[in-house]
């Protein structure tokens, strides 16, 4: 057990300093490129025709953030920040949601991690600043990543992915 999990920290230290070097490429905000303000429209952004940016090929919610289906067809607005490795998840068709959390596994190891729940003026998002989980989200498909919504209905689930810029 504890080559495997020296093993998986070499993997995830050297993903970590190979993100660490290539970096992500844009999407940073500025004064001048504010984030759009919240609205009750659900919109899909495409990449620019010509790009290879396809994993900006997805809907934004009513905070402009990324928009991922769960299970039952109820969507979530779901942002990762690769510069903080802070995550939200804001319920967008109104759900109410008991508590959040992804589980990861990587070569047969399984880990969860729990969101806590803030309330805004604007709404109740569930927010997590985690690392590792960070790490894990930028290694691609050597990780499988799945968010758990749990509500009054039971669990909801969705594959969660990074959108690179968001």
């Amino acid at each position: 057990m504890k080559i495997q999990t020296s093993y998986t920290f070499a993997l995830l230290s050297t993903a970590l300093l190979l993100v660490a070097s290539a970096g992500c490429g844009g999407g940073e905000e500025t004064a001048a490129d504010p984030a759009p303000p919240p609205s009750d429209e659900v919109v899909s952004e495409e990449a620019p025709e010509g790009s290879d940016h396809s994993a900006h090929d997805h809907k934004h919610g009513p905070n402009g953030l990324p928009v991922v289906d769960l299970s039952d067809g109820s969507e979530i607005e779901w942002d990762f920040d690769e510069d903080t490795s802070e995550f939200t998840v804001i319920p967008v068709d109104g759900e109410s949601v008991n508590a959040v959390r992804v589980e990861t596994v990587v070569e047969g190891n399984e880990k969860t991690y729990e969101f806590e729940q803030q309330e805004t003026e604007d709404d109740s998002r569930w927010v997590l600043t985690n690392e590792e989980l960070g790490t894990a989200m930028m290694m691609g498909d050597a990780v499988e990543r799945t968010l758990v919504v749990e509500t009054e209905d039971g669990d909801l689930t969705a594959a969660v992915q990074h959108f690179e810029g968001h």
